[in-house]
Protein backbone atom coordinates (compact mmCIF):
# COMPACT_ATOMS: atom_id res chain seq x y z
CA UNK A 1 0.00 0.00 0.00
CA UNK A 2 1.48 3.04 -0.85
CA UNK A 3 1.46 6.54 1.10
CA UNK A 4 -1.52 8.17 -1.19
CA UNK A 5 -3.22 4.80 -0.33
CA UNK A 6 -2.40 5.15 3.39
CA UNK A 7 -3.77 8.75 3.60
CA UNK A 8 -6.90 7.47 2.04
CA UNK A 9 -7.62 4.48 4.43
CA UNK A 10 -7.17 7.02 7.80
CA UNK A 11 -9.55 9.31 5.95
CA UNK A 12 -12.33 6.64 5.86
CA UNK A 13 -11.44 5.37 9.35
CA UNK A 14 -11.51 8.89 10.53
CA UNK A 15 -14.83 9.71 8.79
CA UNK A 16 -16.54 6.34 9.64
CA UNK A 17 -16.07 6.65 13.33
CA UNK A 18 -16.82 10.75 13.73
CA UNK A 19 -20.20 9.16 12.00
CA UNK A 20 -20.59 6.94 14.56
CA UNK A 21 -19.81 9.35 17.03
CA UNK A 22 -22.59 11.89 16.02
CA UNK A 23 -25.32 9.23 15.41
CA UNK A 24 -25.00 8.19 18.92
CA UNK A 25 -24.14 12.06 20.37
CA UNK A 26 -27.75 12.87 18.90
CA UNK A 27 -29.35 9.52 19.90
CA UNK A 28 -29.14 10.84 23.45
CA UNK A 29 -31.03 13.89 22.87
CA UNK A 30 -33.93 12.11 22.15
CA UNK A 31 -34.05 10.62 25.85
CA UNK A 32 -35.90 12.01 28.29
CA UNK A 33 -33.83 14.89 30.02
CA UNK A 34 -33.12 13.37 33.36
CA UNK A 35 -30.13 14.82 34.99
CA UNK A 36 -28.13 11.53 34.03
CA UNK A 37 -28.78 11.79 30.33
CA UNK A 38 -28.18 15.85 30.78
CA UNK A 39 -25.29 14.99 31.67
CA UNK A 40 -24.30 12.54 28.81
CA UNK A 41 -25.91 14.97 26.20
CA UNK A 42 -23.27 17.80 27.36
CA UNK A 43 -20.32 15.32 27.60
CA UNK A 44 -20.56 13.17 24.19
CA UNK A 45 -21.36 16.76 22.23
CA UNK A 46 -18.65 18.37 23.99
CA UNK A 47 -16.14 14.90 22.84
CA UNK A 48 -17.84 15.09 19.36
CA UNK A 49 -16.92 18.77 18.91
CA UNK A 50 -13.28 18.97 19.86
CA UNK A 51 -12.33 16.00 18.10
CA UNK A 52 -14.42 17.07 14.87
CA UNK A 53 -12.87 17.99 12.00
CA UNK A 54 -13.33 17.38 7.81
CA UNK A 55 -17.45 17.55 8.37
CA UNK A 56 -19.22 19.65 5.66
CA UNK A 57 -19.52 23.33 6.62
CA UNK A 58 -23.49 22.94 7.03
CA UNK A 59 -22.80 19.91 9.54
CA UNK A 60 -19.94 21.71 11.13
CA UNK A 61 -22.07 24.86 11.95
CA UNK A 62 -25.30 22.76 12.92
CA UNK A 63 -23.02 20.72 15.29
CA UNK A 64 -21.76 24.11 17.05
CA UNK A 65 -25.68 25.23 17.13
CA UNK A 66 -26.55 22.38 18.50
CA UNK A 67 -23.62 22.62 20.85
CA UNK A 68 -24.37 25.77 22.43
CA UNK A 69 -28.26 25.93 22.05
CA UNK A 70 -27.87 22.68 24.62
CA UNK A 71 -25.65 24.86 27.31
CA UNK A 72 -28.00 27.86 26.60
CA UNK A 73 -31.18 25.82 27.35
CA UNK A 74 -31.99 24.68 30.97
CA UNK A 75 -33.52 20.99 32.31
CA UNK A 76 -36.31 22.87 33.70
CA UNK A 77 -37.17 24.37 29.93
CA UNK A 78 -36.01 20.93 28.46
CA UNK A 79 -37.91 18.36 30.46
CA UNK A 80 -41.92 19.99 30.11
CA UNK A 81 -40.66 20.51 26.22
CA UNK A 82 -39.64 17.10 25.61
CA UNK A 83 -43.08 15.61 27.03
CA UNK A 84 -45.08 18.17 25.05
CA UNK A 85 -43.22 17.20 21.71
CA UNK A 86 -42.56 13.52 22.28
CA UNK A 87 -44.44 12.54 25.54
CA UNK A 88 -47.49 10.73 25.37
CA UNK A 89 -49.91 13.01 23.61
CA UNK A 90 -46.78 13.77 21.54
CA UNK A 91 -46.67 17.03 18.68
CA UNK A 92 -43.77 14.62 17.02
CA UNK A 93 -43.89 11.10 17.89
CA UNK A 94 -40.44 9.91 17.57
CA UNK A 95 -41.39 6.51 16.67
CA UNK A 96 -41.25 5.47 12.71
CA UNK A 97 -44.71 3.63 12.34
CA UNK A 98 -46.42 6.83 13.77
CA UNK A 99 -45.72 7.86 9.95
CA UNK A 100 -46.84 6.57 6.36
CA UNK A 101 -50.26 5.80 5.09
CA UNK A 102 -51.57 2.21 6.52
CA UNK A 103 -48.51 2.00 8.29
CA UNK A 104 -46.80 1.95 4.64
CA UNK A 105 -48.81 -1.37 2.82
CA UNK A 106 -47.45 -3.97 4.93
CA UNK A 107 -48.93 -2.99 8.51
CA UNK A 108 -47.47 -2.06 11.63
CA UNK A 109 -46.32 -5.52 12.46
CA UNK A 110 -44.54 -5.93 8.97
CA UNK A 111 -42.35 -2.73 9.50
CA UNK A 112 -41.39 -3.49 12.86
CA UNK A 113 -40.59 -7.13 12.21
CA UNK A 114 -38.42 -5.85 9.13
CA UNK A 115 -36.69 -3.06 11.41
CA UNK A 116 -35.78 -6.23 14.43
CA UNK A 117 -34.45 -7.83 11.01
CA UNK A 118 -31.54 -5.27 10.47
CA UNK A 119 -30.98 -5.16 14.32
CA UNK A 120 -30.91 -9.19 14.59
CA UNK A 121 -28.35 -9.14 12.03
CA UNK A 122 -26.29 -7.17 14.11
CA UNK A 123 -26.47 -8.27 17.25
CA UNK A 124 -28.66 -5.83 18.93
CA UNK A 125 -31.25 -5.93 21.22
CA UNK A 126 -33.83 -3.04 20.81
CA UNK A 127 -35.77 -4.09 24.16
CA UNK A 128 -34.01 -2.92 27.32
CA UNK A 129 -36.10 -3.76 30.78
CA UNK A 130 -35.48 -3.78 34.24
CA UNK A 131 -34.37 -1.34 36.83
CA UNK A 132 -35.25 1.78 36.03
CA UNK A 133 -34.65 1.54 32.04
CA UNK A 134 -37.32 1.48 30.10
CA UNK A 135 -38.12 -0.23 26.81
CA UNK A 136 -37.54 1.22 23.33
CA UNK A 137 -39.56 0.27 20.72
CA UNK A 138 -37.71 -1.09 17.34
CA UNK A 139 -38.69 2.15 15.03
CA UNK A 140 -38.48 4.35 18.32
CA UNK A 141 -35.87 7.13 16.77
CA UNK A 142 -33.12 6.49 19.59
CA UNK A 143 -32.98 2.98 17.94
CA UNK A 144 -32.49 3.80 14.69
CA UNK A 145 -29.72 5.95 15.67
CA UNK A 146 -27.96 4.15 17.63
CA UNK A 147 -27.96 1.21 14.59
CA UNK A 148 -26.77 3.55 12.40
CA UNK A 149 -23.82 4.56 15.00
CA UNK A 150 -23.13 0.85 15.41
CA UNK A 151 -22.99 0.45 11.71
CA UNK A 152 -20.34 3.03 10.89
CA UNK A 153 -18.20 1.42 13.55
CA UNK A 154 -18.57 -1.92 12.34
CA UNK A 155 -17.60 -0.88 9.28
CA UNK A 156 -14.64 1.34 10.46
CA UNK A 157 -13.23 -1.71 11.74
CA UNK A 158 -13.68 -3.86 8.72
CA UNK A 159 -11.61 -1.72 6.58
CA UNK A 160 -9.21 -1.50 9.18
CA UNK A 161 -8.06 -5.30 9.45
CA UNK A 162 -9.01 -5.17 5.23
CA UNK A 163 -12.38 -7.17 5.95
CA UNK A 164 -13.64 -6.14 2.40
CA UNK A 165 -16.42 -8.62 2.42
CA UNK A 166 -17.69 -7.93 5.66
CA UNK A 167 -17.65 -3.93 4.95
CA UNK A 168 -19.18 -4.22 1.92
CA UNK A 169 -22.07 -6.22 3.91
CA UNK A 170 -22.03 -3.15 6.26
CA UNK A 171 -22.54 -0.58 4.03
CA UNK A 172 -25.21 -2.26 2.31
CA UNK A 173 -27.56 -2.85 5.14
CA UNK A 174 -26.53 1.21 6.08
CA UNK A 175 -27.75 2.20 2.34
CA UNK A 176 -30.94 0.06 2.73
CA UNK A 177 -31.82 0.79 7.00
CA UNK A 178 -31.15 4.39 4.96
CA UNK A 179 -33.18 3.61 2.48
CA UNK A 180 -36.38 2.32 3.44
CA UNK A 181 -36.15 3.38 7.55
CA UNK A 182 -34.44 6.11 9.11
CA UNK A 183 -33.97 8.15 5.77
CA UNK A 184 -37.76 7.39 5.02
CA UNK A 185 -39.61 9.51 7.79
CA UNK A 186 -37.82 12.25 9.02
CA UNK A 187 -39.43 14.82 6.39
CA UNK A 188 -42.91 14.60 7.95
CA UNK A 189 -41.48 13.87 11.29
CA UNK A 190 -39.08 17.11 11.33
CA UNK A 191 -41.88 19.06 9.77
CA UNK A 192 -44.35 17.97 12.87
CA UNK A 193 -41.90 18.77 15.21
CA UNK A 194 -40.70 22.31 13.46
CA UNK A 195 -44.31 23.39 13.41
CA UNK A 196 -44.80 22.92 17.44
CA UNK A 197 -41.96 25.66 17.89
CA UNK A 198 -39.53 23.68 19.78
CA UNK A 199 -36.75 25.40 22.27
CA UNK A 200 -33.55 26.26 20.45
CA UNK A 201 -31.65 22.85 21.61
CA UNK A 202 -34.32 20.68 19.99
CA UNK A 203 -35.06 22.82 16.91
CA UNK A 204 -31.25 22.38 16.49
CA UNK A 205 -30.58 18.74 17.61
CA UNK A 206 -33.07 17.89 14.69
CA UNK A 207 -31.99 20.47 11.80
CA UNK A 208 -28.31 18.87 12.77
CA UNK A 209 -29.56 15.43 12.35
CA UNK A 210 -31.09 16.12 9.24
CA UNK A 211 -27.83 17.90 7.86
CA UNK A 212 -26.08 14.56 8.79
CA UNK A 213 -28.72 12.15 7.34
CA UNK A 214 -28.69 14.23 4.03
CA UNK A 215 -25.34 14.01 3.96
CA UNK A 216 -25.10 10.11 4.16
CA UNK A 217 -27.68 9.77 1.53
CA UNK A 218 -25.39 12.50 -0.70
CA UNK A 219 -22.76 10.77 -0.35
CA UNK A 220 -24.36 6.46 -0.84
CA UNK A 221 -26.24 7.81 -3.36
CA UNK A 222 -29.42 7.02 -2.03
CA UNK A 223 -32.87 8.20 -2.93
CA UNK A 224 -35.85 7.21 0.40
CA UNK A 225 -38.56 5.50 -0.13
CA UNK A 226 -40.44 8.26 1.22
CA UNK A 227 -43.02 8.63 3.81
CA UNK A 228 -45.01 11.57 3.28
CA UNK A 229 -47.29 12.05 6.39
CA UNK A 230 -48.30 11.05 9.99
CA UNK A 231 -50.33 7.91 10.03
CA UNK A 232 -53.55 7.91 11.95
CA UNK A 233 -54.09 5.52 14.59
CA UNK A 234 -56.91 3.75 15.81
CA UNK A 235 -55.44 1.16 17.99
CA UNK A 236 -56.03 2.60 21.70
CA UNK A 237 -52.44 3.50 22.99
CA UNK A 238 -51.02 2.49 19.47
CA UNK A 239 -49.04 5.96 19.76
CA UNK A 240 -48.12 6.21 22.70
CA UNK A 241 -44.81 7.12 23.66
CA UNK A 242 -42.55 5.53 26.09
CA UNK A 243 -39.72 8.23 27.46
CA UNK A 244 -36.80 6.54 27.96
CA UNK A 245 -34.24 7.40 30.50
CA UNK A 246 -30.96 5.52 29.63
CA UNK A 247 -29.81 3.42 27.59
CA UNK A 248 -26.65 1.29 27.95
CA UNK A 249 -23.50 1.91 26.58
CA UNK A 250 -22.09 -0.36 23.54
Amino acid sequence: MNEQQDVALAHTLHMSLQRAAAYRALARGFFYPSVEVHAEIEQLLSDLMAAHSGWPSDLDRSLHDCLNSFRDDSLELLQPEYLRLFGPIAKAPLTETSYGDAYRLLGKAANLSDIAGFYLAFGVKPSLGGGHQESLPEDHLAMELEFMSLLNAKEAIAVHEGWLEEAEITRDAMVKFLQEHLGAWMEPWSSLLFASAPPAFYNNLVQTLLALIRHDLNRLAIEPVAILSRTVDTEVGGDEMICPMSIPSA
